[in-house]
């Protein structure tokens, strides 16, 4: 079943020849070392990676914890053509799971997406984007009831993005539209309540402040519509978001964005929210070897089975630092909150990783690391879910 519906979205993709992506996530550097093979006016890169991981708390409780190892294979293909200024491409990836003290967690998440980013003139540009996806939700990563095998989905979307005005206009204009469904194939007595159909319009007005520096004005309208008719939480989300990205200087560089996130919901028996959402980074770089970030977020999530939605607030720290021109450390802190609305439920997680990598050629890489994840919880009933959980990973890739 799974192979025939690839087939099917591969042969529709590669009519449309469109993708799920924004086109600039295809475009390979021209100065690429990664393998290519080329066939007429197409060129293919072939990846693959491999990561073995020891995970001590597979499905993050605080009692009868479960650890494995698991093998993650996750081969990888990008097809792309141009066609004077058109851009095309077609890209599959997958990850292949194998865990080895637990194999009904066992997965094949695989990912099928194409682009087609077709300038009209140097100034309009629209960009089409289908994709099909077929995925998992660990088990302990939702708040569903519990089941003997990962809940396991499908999610088929289209999108289309239109721009007017180059990155050198004082003006530019970005209208975005996209639709999709998710609709899940097992643990269907738990998992039919989660089915549902997203969708998104909205427009970007960015202005040249400066050569270096752009702000902008961002209104986006989200549709969500849940398939089962028992099911209370369809409604609408509107934000509006102020923002700016720059580049200062070549130490400093960032976009950030905040504003109003109204959620609404169309049962008069859910609460609906209105505050303040936000999404940005900044990066600053003492030296060209290294580089501090910080990622802050604050934006609605849906509800799998606490409370009628999740506000999520994230804040991140990463640290880069290269040793040599091949070898790297990294440091990530993280934290998460999750306010479960409607519930006066509170969860932190704080996240702790250090990976170092060494680059056997640009796109051949070594990988190493380790993450310790702590979870709190305030207001909850039932089992506590607080937890801890350890991951090492070893890991070799190729980069497209």
């Amino acid at each position: 079943m799974k192979k025939t519906r690839l087939m099917q979205c591969l042969l529709f993709c590669a009519c449309l020849v469109g993708g799920a992506a924004q086109a600039e996530d295809y475009v390979v550097p021209e100065d690429s070392e990664a393998p290519v093979l080329r066939a007429g006016g197409v060129d293919i890169y072939p990846g693959i990676s491999l990561v073995e991981k020891s995970n001590d708390n597979l499905f993050k409780t605080n009692t009868g914890t479960k650890s494995s190892l698991i093998t993650v294979v996750s081969p990888s293909v990008l097809m792309q053509a141009k066609s004077g200024a058109n851009i095309y491409s077609l890209a599959y990836n997958a990850d292949l799971a194998r865990y080895a003290q637990s194999s009904a967690d066992n997965y094949d998440d695989q990912n099928l997406s194409a682009n087609a980013e077709l300038a009209f003139s140097s100034r309009a540009t629209l960009t089409l984007t289908p994709q099909l996806k077929l995925g998992h939700d660990d088990r302990g990563s939702t708040y569903s009831l519990p089941t003997a095998t990962p809940n396991r989905w499908d999610n088929t979307g289209l999108a289309g993005s239109f721009t007017y005005g180059s990155k050198e206009s004082i003006g530019r204009i970005q209208l975005d539209a996209d639709a999709y469904s998710i609709r899940y194939r097992n643990n269907r007595e738990v998992t039919s309540v989660l089915d549902r159909d997203v969708s998104d319009v909205g427009g970007t007005f960015y202005y040249r402040a400066s050569p270096k520096v752009y702000t902008f004005i961002q209104l986006t309208d989200t549709r969500i519509s849940y398939t089962d008719p028992a099911v209370t939480l369809s409604g609408k989300e509107q934000r509006i978001l102020l923002g700016a990205t720059w580049k200062a200087t070549a130490q400093t560089s960032g976009s950030f964005k905040v504003g109003q996130l109204r959620k609404k919901f169309d049962s008069a028996e859910r609460t609906g929210f209105s505050g303040t959402s936000w999404e940005g980074s900044v990066r600053w770089s003492p030296r060209e070897f290294a580089y501090v970030d910080w990622i802050s977020g604050r934006r609605s999530a849906e509800s799998t089975g606490v409370g009628d939605f999740v506000l999520l607030t994230s804040n991140a720290l990463n640290f880069g630092y290269d040793l040599s021109e091949r070898t790297s450390l990294y440091l990530n802190l993280a934290k998460l909150d999750e306010d479960f609305a409607g519930t006066g439920r509170l969860d932190s997680t704080w996240l702790y990783a250090l990976k170092a990598e060494h680059n056997l050629r640009k796109w051949l890489v070594l990988g190493a690391e380790y993450s310790h994840s702590v979870k709190t919880s305030t207001g909850f009933t039932g089992a506590s879910p607080n937890y801890t959980g350890n991951i090492f990973a070893l890991s070799v890739r190729s980069e497209l």
